[in-house]
């Protein structure tokens, strides 16, 4: 996407992690390990896998 294209969102100063600007963003593998977030974070156990890695984040 160009990103001179007006998005609303953007035009208000706020950028959704749906922005196209943000999905563009190149993601750079480091093979860090997964840490169970649970705990730490807000985890909705009814959104979970059956691999039971939904809890799990980057270190």
């Amino acid at each position: 996407m160009n990103p001179d294209v007006r998005v609303p969102s953007r035009d208000a100063g706020i950028t959704l992690i749906a922005d196209p600007v943000v999905a563009a963003i190149a993601v750079l593998e480091y093979a860090e390990p997964l840490v169970d977030v649970r705990g730490l974070l807000y985890v909705d156990e009814k959104r979970g896998d059956s691999g039971g890695m939904f809890p799990r984040g980057r270190a």
